[in-house]
């Protein structure tokens, strides 16, 4: 493990993505639609344009994004064989769909689903490729360029056609371009990780605003500086555009129903979780509790981290730490549309914990026995859990 290099960080990355890829190809029978998890409640099979296995019931959010993949300007409600439940609001998340119509030349449909899968892989692989630039560039110790492998989150992504991939990819490169003072590629992939997850503005106000006023008040690259509003104004632009071409606004403003009183949600969710009157739902209860305990225990070795004497004084490093502590108080406040089951709030922690990660590495500090021993038990569950089950 001492003799780690950056391309072997990748190649393991690589090997786990693929080994949880083909699992899911062959409990598919090989039909590359099953990653996309389309319900009857939203996807006609008789309209689609190419075969898509649909599950009975609602699906699943892969469904939307591959509406879009097919094509990203087709802002119609209903169309393509896809009823788009809440179109101002899945649209705001147009990154991944773009990347996967132009992986499908175009949005060729039968090319559309293997694109979608092939754009995660590929985004998979680039988050260990940032990650162990960074960690290079730190001086870090390149054994934590594996860290990422304990987010669960983006095997959840992976095994679904979801976008946090893609997501995580774009902010560990925005977040490796900060510390190297290239504000331009920084806002350009901050640009691209708000509009694969309009969520990921949590993270990027904190980050790219405090670097804006650390960088001013010390007089460092002023005008270069300014690219750091640039996602932001990007955003805005594209919501006004949603907004003209949209018949409803109100469907955008629908993540503000995820806000409550802190820790209400956690308590609720642990209460809708709680049924144990089949074999099902206790293991739905055990996973959602082991992933609360994961989360837990990782925000405890933060806490302890963030706050030690010890720790190295850069200006970045006490940006992350900001952020960090940002999503922290996002995270108690989120309420049970959130919480209400662990594919939700495990998926969207993964840029908060990715962002503790890279706290970690920049500081120099490790995580204990304990937590990775558990990590791994959790990942492998989950990757398991994605093999065996829709």
């Amino acid at each position: 493990m001492n003799s780690l290099s950056r391309k072997n960080i990748v190649l393991i990355a690589l090997a786990v993505a693929l080994t949880m890829t083909i699992g899911r190809l062959v409990k598919s029978n090989f039909h590359i639609s099953y990653f996309i998890v389309a319900g009857t409640d939203f996807v006609d099979t008789t309209k689609t344009l190419s075969p898509v296995i649909v599950q009975p019931g609602q699906g699943y959010d892969g469904q939307f994004f591959y509406r879009y993949a097919l094509n990203p300007l087709n802002f119609k409600k209903d169309a393509l064989g896809v009823n788009v439940d809440h179109p101002p609001y899945r649209v705001q998340r147009i990154a991944y769909p773009v990347l996967s119509w132009l992986f499908s030349f175009g949005g060729i449909p039968r090319m559309v689903p293997w694109a979608m899968v092939i754009v995660n892989i590929l985004a998979f692989a680039g988050i260990f490729f940032y990650l162990a630039q960074f960690i290079v560039l730190v001086g870090g110790n390149m054994r934590q360029g594996l860290l990422p492998l304990f987010l669960c989150g983006l095997y959840m992504s992976l095994g679904r056609d979801l976008s946090e991939v893609v997501e995580l990819f774009f902010l560990t490169g925005t977040i490796y371009y900060l510390f190297r003072n290239n504000y331009l590629l920084c806002s350009i992939f901050a640009t691209c990780t708000i509009l694969t997850r309009d969520t990921s503005i949590i993270a990027l106000l904190p980050l790219l605003g405090c670097t804006f006023i650390y960088g001013y008040m010390r007089k460092k690259k002023r005008l270069q500086l300014v690219f750091l509003f640039l996602p932001f104004i990007i955003f805005a632009a594209w919501k006004v555009f949603i907004y003209y071409n949209m018949p409803s606004l109100a469907d955008t403003t629908i993540g503000y129903t995820s806000i409550g009183a802190p820790f209400k949600g956690i308590v609720d969710g642990f209460m809708v979780n709680f049924d144990l009157t089949n074999t099902k739902n206790k293991l739905q209860f055990l996973f959602w509790i082991g992933y609360l305990t994961w989360n837990i225990f990782f925000v405890g070795t933060m806490l302890k981290t963030i706050f030690s004497r010890s720790n190295n004084g850069c200006d970045l490093i006490s940006i992350l730490k900001i952020t960090y502590l940002s999503w922290l108080a996002f995270a108690l406040c989120f309420s049970l549309n959130i919480y209400t089951d662990d594919w939700g709030f495990v998926r969207i922690f993964s840029q908060w914990n990715m962002i503790g990660f890279l706290i970690l590495i920049a500081s120099h500090k490790k995580t204990s026995k304990p937590f990775n021993y558990f990590s791994v038990v959790m990942a492998v569950l989950t990757i398991v859990r994605l093999v065996v089950r829709v």
